[in-house]
């Protein structure tokens, strides 16, 4: 540290490079080749160790500490707690707007796996940007998520006060913006585009969605109104017709009003869960609860019953209707997944895998009761791998919407290939409107 009277002071190491742990004063703690620092608002020191593979944290108090790393040189993975998993060589440091520390991992000794990190406010790692295969390059990769772009050559970072993550590449005279994934909120409204560009969510100042409007006329779809509350009033559609939801003088709903006048009325218990519904020809669906607020039973306007049972976590275990059909439900915590089996009243089990595999890509399969496995690969880079029981699998790669950006992606690449890599389809899509 330079301090205001041009004096060096040492801050953090202690001149050796052998690892000495944690839970020292800084300047008793040894570092080996740190490749950046970085300063928090609250006054703690972000050091990249880098060849102790870990980044530290040199405390308001003096103290340093490990923040993300175990010291192996594998990156470990996303979802763990940083101190869990491996960042090798962390080179580059920065604080974002939302004060999360960016982290890039891999550079000057170790090209092959560079990646662009973020711990959480949670303690935990999750991936930006790299290492990915199906990356697009240079000019292909602008609009496209960073999540699929080509940081192989990464330079340099730097994190913008309005939220944008500005990139520096190798070899390239340009510097690439990363804007934020959502539109920005004006202070007025927020308009959101549906996933699949169709329609426009217009939200106000406190959150209320206030129309739904069709993204290419720009009509209003659906308009909604609140009373002084802030609660639901009513939902007029595109071709005026109302449905009102009318209130007790506690503000509890008690009716909903249809168009042309008719009503379904509502009754809630003591705790304010659904007990009733009774549309305009008098039929009633009844609703029983736990002391937990789960629904244990729901019976219908025939008294059919449906009968749900849970564990103690809340997690349901079984429901039965009143046919005699149900299915019964088994679940475990597999690492940082998880396996829930779902038996039918015939006693045809179906397997759910939900996981993510080393590079952080989301990993679900589903395997039925004759043994065949179908399996979704939800990518960091923007693409989803569909992998049926024949083994046929189908790569889609997501790309800017030309409106709405990412927020509404859609399909810019498709392969279709069997299991022993041939293919059997590529298709190109582009959209100008």
């Amino acid at each position: 540290r330079v301090g205001l009277n041009g004096e060096i002071t040492t801050v953090a190491g202690n001149g050796q490079t052998a690892y000495n742990g944690d839970g020292l004063a800084a300047t008793a703690t040894s570092l080996y080749s740190p490749r950046d620092v970085a300063l928090a608002m609250n006054g703690s020191l972000f050091i990249a160790d880098s060849l102790h593979h870990r980044v530290r944290r040199v405390r308001p108090d003096g103290v340093m500490e490990t923040v993300a790393g175990n010291g192996d040189i594998e990156y470990g993975g996303d979802g763990l707690p940083a101190v869990q998993t491996a960042v090798p060589f962390p080179w580059r440091l920065d604080i974002d707007a939302a004060g999360r520390l960016l982290i890039a991992t891999g550079g000057w000794y170790w090209f092959d796996d560079l990646r662009l990190v973020t711990l959480q406010t949670d303690g935990v790692l999750a991936t930006i940007a790299g290492p990915v295969e199906t990356a697009f390059d240079g000019e292909d990769s602008v609009g496209m998520p960073i999540s699929a772009a080509d940081i192989s050559d990464l330079f340099d970072f730097a994190a913008a006060p309005d939220g944008r993550l500005l990139l520096t590449i190798w070899d390239d005279v340009r510097v690439f913006s990363v804007a934020q994934s959502l539109p920005v909120f004006n202070g007025d409204a927020l308009l959101l585009p549906s996933a699949d560009g169709k329609e426009v969510y217009h939200f106000d100042a406190g959150g209320r969605h206030l129309r739904t409007l069709d993204a290419l006329t720009g009509a209003v779809r659906l308009s909604f109104t609140y009373d002084s509350a802030g609660r639901l009033a009513s939902i007029t559609d595109g071709d005026g017709a109302v449905t009102s939801f009318l209130r007790n003088g506690a503000g509890e709903l008690a009716a909903i009003a249809g168009p042309d006048g008719q009503q379904t009325t509502v009754t809630l218990d003591a705790n304010g869960y659904l007990a009733e519904l009774t549309n305009p020809a008098g039929e009633t669906q009844g609703f029983t609860y736990s002391d937990k607020g789960l629904i244990t039973m729901g019976v219908d306007a025939r008294d059919n019953a449906s009968v749900y049972s849970y564990a103690e976590s809340g997690r349901v275990v079984s429901n039965q209707n009143g046919a005699g059909g149900g299915h019964g439900f088994s679940g475990a915590t597999v690492g940082a997944g998880a396996v829930v089996t779902v038996t039918d009243a015939l006693g045809n089990a179906t397997r759910h895998v939900a996981t993510r595999d080393a590079a952080g890509n989301q990993v679900r399969s589903v395997t039925t009761a004759d043994g065949a496995t179908t399996t979704l690969i939800v990518g960091l880079d923007g693409a989803t791998v569909k992998i049926d029981a024949r083994g046929i699998r189908t790569t889609t790669m997501l790309g800017p919407d030309p409106r709405w950006g990412m927020p509404a992606p859609l399909a810019r690449r498709l392969t279709q290939t069997t299991a022993e890599g041939v293919v059997l389809m590529t298709m190109a899509l582009t959209r100008t409107v």
